[in-house]
Parts: C-alpha cells; sequence; structure tokens
C-alpha cells in the first residue's frame, strides 16, 4: 500500500512539474510575441488568446518538445530540425482551429510573400523555433528543473494550484467573451484579429467588475 501511495504522490509531482513547465514556456512565449511585436508597431499589445501574460501554443508546443525529444539533447542538429517541424505542424493546426472556431486569426504570414503556407507558418519562424527549442531544451529546461525542485513542495503544490486556478477561469471567460465577438472577427477577414479581440474581451471584464 505504501508502495503505491508513493507512486501516486511520484506521478502527482510529475503533474505539477510539468504544469509549472508549461505556464513558464507560455509565460516566456507572451513575452517573445511581445517584444517582436512592440519592435514591429511600436505599440504594446496583449499578443496571447487570454487576457493573462501567457500563450497556451507555446506551453504545449514546449511542453512536448521536451517529453518528446528530450532524448535529443546530446544532438542537436536531430533535435533542431525535430523541433522545428513539430513547432510547425502544431503552429499550422492551432491556426486553422481557432479560425474554424472563432473566426478570424490571431496570426498570418501572408505579408511574407514566400515560403508561407497559407499564411499560418513561415519558413523563418520554423527556423527560429528550431533554434530556440534546441536552446530550450539543451540550456534553459535543466535549469528551470533545478530550479523547480529546490521549492518546498507545500510551497510549489499551493502555487501550482492557484496558477491552475486562475488559468481555467482565465481560458473560460475569454473563451466566452471571443465567441460573442465572433461577428466582429469575422469582418477583419484575413487580418491579425489580436488587437479587436484583447479589446473586445478587457471591456467585457470591464463591464462585469462595474456590476
Amino acid at each position: 500500500m505504501k508502495v503505491l501511495s508513493d507512486k501516486v504522490r511520484e506521478n502527482i509531482d510529475r503533474i505539477i512539474q510539468y504544469f509549472l513547465l508549461f505556464m513558464l514556456y507560455a509565460h516566456l512565449g507572451w513575452w517573445l510575441e511581445v517584444i517582436i511585436f512592440y519592435f514591429q508597431t511600436h505599440t504594446f499589445v496583449n499578443r496571447g488568446f487570454l487576457m493573462g501574460p501567457y500563450c497556451s501554443i507555446y506551453g504545449f508546443g514546449c511542453l512536448f518538445i521536451t517529453i518528446l525529444f528530450g532524448k535529443y539533447r546530446d544532438k542537436p542538429v536531430k533535435l533542431f530540425f525535430l523541433s522545428a517541424i513539430w513547432c510547425s505542424v502544431i503552429e499550422y493546426l492551432v491556426g486553422y482551429a481557432m479560425e474554424i472556431i472563432f473566426g478570424g486569426r490571431w496570426w498570418q504570414y501572408t505579408d511574407a510573400n514566400i515560403l508561407n503556407i497559407n499564411g499560418r507558418v513561415w519558413i523563418v519562424t520554423t527556423i527560429l523555433f528550431g533554434v530556440l527549442a534546441t536552446i530550450l531544451i539543451t540550456k534553459i529546461e535543466p535549469l528551470l528543473l533545478k530550479f523547480i525542485k529546490k521549492i518546498p513542495k507545500k510551497f510549489i503544490n499551493t502555487v501550482a494550484l492557484t496558477i491552475a486556478i486562475i488559468y481555467i477561469l482565465d481560458t473560460a471567460t475569454t473563451s466566452s467573451f471571443v465567441v460573442g465577438a465572433r461577428d466582429k472577427i469575422e469582418l477583419i477577414n484575413n487580418n491579425d484579429c489580436t488587437n479587436v479581440i484583447s479589446d473586445h474581451v478587457w471591456n467585457g471584464v470591464r463591464g462585469i467588475i462595474k456590476k
């Protein structure tokens, strides 16, 4: 019974560890998007789908990369190509799914006249993702794991639970507002609809707070 309990506890600790890595990757991805967009437009825009400072697609993409390709840590060339392909597939499928579900695009590469596929993926970002994923697995992930393991379990469990509740509420609230803004999104056509969605969501939140 004690052995079973230890295994269950070990699995729970692993799930919490993966969740925290997911949120850290999502947050780092959000900063990457915001900084790149700022240099392009000199405007601060929340580049994530949700209200909080995180891009879930980066969280999921990076987490699965570390799980699937972590064994190639000592083979950086193979790691680069596998990560680049994986990230591009995820970017394309998620972009397409969001267009179907919500009626708009959160990113598009149609301005890049060459080497893009339906405006959803672009060779430049594919290469960038491959480089970043290689750095992530070989350099960043080991440091993050060491940092997480040094934090007391009770504290890390409380932090993980708090973040999870916030993330779930954010996802539910934002999805509701975005569905409500579908007509506005469709009017934008194939352009980046991040600004319109961000304004609509925050206006909706302010309306709830005032009530």
